[in-house]
């Protein structure tokens, strides 16, 4: 009886997602207009138009390889321009930033060389624009897999049928690889390949060299289908999901080792030492006037040396082997607008009360600025003033980050408490049915044993929808604005409970063991997940560590350093200057000095500006080094990476502050007691 009824079972889910029901002529629909063009207009990107000029131009000859690589590129992002048209915009790129540079050159030697600087970057930047697309599209595409292959065992347990499969994939994935899994289907049913075997052999050849395991597990859900016994059938979707999970593991695993050099080299050469290298500029301000100016110290390490620094994170996190994709939460009905938070029941832009909190913290510097700023003798006051000047701008960025995430991760957290336990929750429900309850009934039982977990609400919202509602389990789930998945958008939950709600039509049975399969499935998916969080952890906190408390506190300290050294040199310059004066030969010993614009503290750069240099060069470094730590994390997760950037960036500033503060003071009254006992 149990086996006729999963034959049943498998015939509708069969017909269901072969097309021959809504569900299957509602994602050939989509197919159609995606993929066919019928219908489609498609405006041309900034990227094309300038591409297609440049191509006019003239045609910058490609090898065949390349040719035939950025084409490929070209034609699966839909670009009506060709491999020449790229190449020959990042040469007229490049000539064009030459000729600027070279004009700039006779007003501005280092408006110059920030131009070349730029130029070049963005030269090589253009010229591979087709592969950073593709690799971006791969990267996004590459958090699905694993819940793609998910998917495909969870469909193929019931139905033997890689097409069906495919499709079932392809309709509860939403990012790059459903668009593909999407793509291969329509390209199935216009014939351009003969089934589900051939399209998807064609398809991970792509993979082969990202993604090994992702080729691994699809080979093995195509073994499955020839298999003549049930528990060699079964054993191979097992392996299959295995695959996949074990591989992202090692993959993950040999990242982060190959990553503790690079992240060494990171904070050397983008913050210790060239923080430290600093305290050096007073010092050749005094001796070399006019060498140094604030200008060129504003480009080099507010401009270019972040520049830099995020040139070699881009390359590291183009290796970042994929993971696992984020929940999205701009949908959910109870979710402000992007960029919004709720006050008082009502959305707000959160850039508002950021602008209020910079002028606020702002106002101190600005009185100072007006009213008291000497640059020609400068006093601890100069960075004590200047600190609130850093401290708005850092205070205007985290209250952005924080009011523009806060609801949002808030919701996203609960569907993650939801899927944290949906493994055991499904457990007990397929218990409960395997005792001969009914659905509903399992539904409610199972809310009041796991009353103490999150995903109770969940349950609850399902069996509140039956009993108050009088919906069916169909509508008590899925309905768009009741439904439980209405509040907790998780793909993973609405595939699971397709599954569920098709079972539980045939047979408490049938629907039984669906659900203690994928608990199990569900189980081995979190403990990688776990996994993978372990061996990130260490690198993690290294990198957060570093830019919330060693990066500042080190600013700090050279900030403290640079004003003694300053004012000691203020004292210095002064008493040289006015020897220098009473001395009749200027050349004569140390009064000499002066003469020939030595020791002319005028012209070094005044400390305030000094301070707010090095402060905003500290911010730049902390948002570079919290979203470097989230991407290797989390991959590209939005709101984490600006939650993460607000938290990190307050502590860093209040270190900061501090430090800067203490030491300022304490080194300046140091500096005063050497100069008066000197004196003395």
């Amino acid at each position: 009886m149990a086996s006729k009824n999963i034959e049943e079972l498998a015939k509708k889910l069969y017909q269901r997602y072969s097309g021959s029901e809504e569900s299957g002529e509602e994602i050939t629909s989509r197919e159609f207009k995606i993929f066919s063009g019928v219908g489609v207009l498609k405006k041309p990107t900034w990227y094309e138009k300038v591409c297609k000029w440049s191509g006019k131009l003239f045609k910058y000859s490609v090898s065949k390889d390349e040719k035939e690589e950025i084409d490929n590129i070209l034609h699966s992002f839909n670009m009506d321009i060709t491999a020449e048209d790229t190449q020959s915009f990042a040469i007229i790129f490049l000539l064009a930033v030459v000729i600027l540079g070279g004009i700039s050159v006779f007003f501005s030697i280092l408006f110059s060389l920030v131009i070349f600087s730029l130029g070049t970057f963005g030269f090589f930047y253009f010229k591979n624009y087709p592969q950073r697309l593709m690799n971006i599209r791969r990267a996004k595409a590459s958090t699905e897999i694993i819940l793609a292959v998910l998917y495909m065992v969870i469909y193929m347990k019931i139905v033997s049928n890689l097409e069906s499969a495919l499709r079932f994939a392809a309709e509860n994935l939403e990012g790059p690889l459903a668009t593909d899994f999407k793509k291969l289907i329509w390209d199935i049913s216009n014939k351009k390949y003969t089934g589900a075997i051939e399209a998807l052999t064609d398809y991970v050849e792509k993979w082969k060299k990202y993604n090994e395991a992702f080729v691994d597990s699809i080979y093995l859900l195509q073994t499955s289908l020839v298999q003549k016994s049930e528990d060699r059938r079964l054993m191979l979707l097992d392996q299959a999901l295995k695959r996949i999970l074990d591989g992202t593991y090692e993959s993950m695993v040999h990242y982060v080792n190959d990553l503790r050099t690079p992240v060494s080299a990171i904070f050397m050469l983008g913050i210790t030492l060239p923080i430290l290298g600093l305290v050096m500029l007073p010092l050749i301000g005094a001796f070399l006037a006019g060498v140094v100016s604030t200008s060129a110290l504003f480009i080099f390490y507010d401009v270019l040396l972040p520049a830099f620094v995020i040139l070699i994170i881009m390359q590291i996190l183009a290796t970042r082997p994929s993971a696992f994709g984020q929940v999205d939460v701009f949908s959910h009905p109870l979710a402000p607008p992007k960029d919004h938070f709720i006050f008082m029941k009502r959305p707000v832009k959160a850039i508002f009360p950021a602008i209020l909190v910079f002028l606020i913290l702002l106002t101190p510097y600005a009185i100072y600025f007006f009213t008291l700023q000497d640059n020609l003798n400068p006093k601890e006051l100069d960075v004590v003033f200047s600190l609130f000047f850093i401290f708005s701008i850092a205070g205007g960025i985290s209250t952005y980050g924080y009011l523009a995430t806060k609801d949002f991760l808030k919701i996203r957290q609960q569907i993650k408490d939801v899927e944290k336990d949906f493994s055991y929750a499904i457990f007990q429900i397929g218990n409960r049915l395997a005792e001969g309850v009914p659905a509903e009934i399992a539904m409610v039982r199972t809310a009041k044993t796991m009353k103490e977990s999150k995903i109770s609400n969940f349950i609850k919202i399902i069996a509140n929808n039956i009993q108050k509602l009088g919906f069916d389990l169909k509508r008590a789930i899925f309905d768009p604005k009741y439904g439980a998945l209405a509040y907790y958008p998780s793909s993973l939950v609405k595939s699971v409970m397709k599954i569920f709600l098709e079972s539980t039509k045939e047979s408490q049975e049938i629907a039984s063991a669906s659900l203690n399969h994928v608990s199990n499935y569900l189980l081995s998916v979190h403990q990688i997940e776990e996994k993978i969080k372990d061996v990130l952890s260490e690198t993690i906190s290294t990198l957060k560590f570093q830019s919330s408390f060693i990066a500042p506190l080190i600013s700090g300290i050279i900030v403290g350093l640079t004003s003694m050294i300053m004012i000691i040199l203020s004292v210095l310059g002064k008493k040289i200057s006015g020897l220098s004066s009473a001395t009749a030969s200027p050349g004569a010993g140390v009064a000499g000095l002066s003469a020939f614009g030595f020791f002319e503290i005028s012209n070094t750069i005044p400390l305030a500006n000094f301070q707010i240099i090095v402060g905003i060069y500290l911010i730049e470094i902390v948002i570079i080094s919290v979203v470097f730590a989230s991407k290797i994390e989390n991959g590209d997760d939005y709101l984490y990476e600006r939650s993460t950037v607000a938290k990190s960036l307050m502590v860093a500033m209040a270190v900061y502050f501090a430090i800067a503060l203490i030491v300022t003071i304490a080194f300046s009254a140091l500096a005063k007691l050497a100069i008066a006992v000197g004196e003395f």
